[in-house]
Parts: C-alpha cells; sequence; structure tokens
C-alpha cells in the first residue's frame, strides 16, 4: 500500500512538473467544438506584432503549416494581398475578422499576435510567442485560441515551433473528428 501511494505521488509530481515545462499538447485557452464541425474553409489573415514584419511572417509560416498539415474536410487559403501585407499594430477586432472571411468567402479566419525576443547574446536562443485566435465567419465568435511559445537559435525554427503548438489541439480535434 505504501508502494502505491509513493508511485502514485511520484506520478502526480511528474505529470505536474512536465505539465508545468510544457511537455505536454497545450490546452486552448478557447475551443469551441461544436463550432469546429462548421469550419471547412480557413483564410490566414495578417497576424499583429509589435515589431515591423514579424506579424506577416508568422502569418506565412502558420499559412505553410496548415497547407503541409493536410487536415481533413479543411481547405486553407492565404487572405488578398491588401490584408496579407497589411502592417496594424492590433489585433483585428472580433467583427473585422469575421468579415474579413466574409468577404473572401470562408468559413473561418485565422489571425493572431506573434512576439519575437531576440537572444541575450549570440550563444542563446530567441524566443518566439505566437497566439492564434480562429473566428468563425457565420457567428463571428473566437471558435479557438491557443498560444505556443519556442526557442531556437534559428528564428524560423522558433516560429514554426510555436505555431505548431499553438495549433496542436485545432489539428488533433480535426484528424479525429473527420474522415481522410
Amino acid at each position: 500500500m505504501i508502494v502505491r501511494v509513493a508511485k502514485g505521488m511520484l506520478l502526480v509530481l511528474v505529470t505536474a512538473v512536465c505539465g508545468a515545462a510544457g511537455c505536454g499538447p497545450p490546452e486552448p485557452t478557447q475551443f469551441d467544438e461544436s463550432a469546429m464541425a462548421d469550419i471547412h474553409s480557413l483564410a490566414v489573415l495578417p497576424m499583429a506584432s509589435s515589431s515591423e514584419g514579424t506579424g506577416a511572417f508568422a502569418s506565412g509560416v502558420t499559412l505553410v503549416h496548415l497547407m503541409k498539415a493536410d487536415l481533413p474536410g479543411l481547405t486553407v487559403t492565404e487572405a488578398p494581398a491588401l490584408w496579407r501585407l497589411s502592417r496594424g499594430a492590433t489585433v483585428m477586432a472580433l467583427t473585422s475578422a469575421a468579415d474579413a472571411g466574409r468577404r473572401i468567402g470562408v468559413d473561418a479566419a485565422l489571425t493572431g499576435t506573434a512576439v519575437y525576443v531576440p537572444p541575450p547574446n549570440e550563444d542563446a536562443d530567441a524566443t518566439a510567442t505566437v497566439t492564434v485566435q480562429i473566428f468563425s465567419v457565420g457567428s463571428g465568435q473566437l471558435t479557438y485560441e491557443n498560444t505556443g511559445t519556442a526557442k531556437d537559435r534559428n528564428i524560423p525554427n522558433a516560429f514554426t515551433k510555436a505555431i505548431a503548438q499553438s495549433l496542436i489541439a485545432f489539428e488533433d480535434h480535426l484528424r479525429k473528428t473527420r474522415k481522410q
């Protein structure tokens, strides 16, 4: 009995430490499973960022990531050049993301924020943090939101890892609920 309790306590401790360290898939801060069933087409809109070019870069990496993911029952498109090249430093308001998606002709619009923190010295990693937000075009409601953070000496790799982390629950849900 004491051995079981000790092993159980160790498992709880290991699980807590792993969760704090980000070992497992992140829990999205917003995830509306029923609304996800209505998303069959998605436009990637510009992401906001306080540093010039970071949002557009993160949007491009997100688009490529989703296209390569080949998610069942989901068509991914890029936003027209007018939105893609937007240099706004603020996140699109809920209605403007939904309006943009409506004008593009998709079921949902993806936007968010991208933050890049340069390495403190040349031997250290840069940090990329990406918050992905998916808005339903029909309802205008936030359907999915999640944040990923990654470190790497290679800046594009840091963004790629952060974006993959922020989209993992979305991708897993589509793969589990839709057939190829």
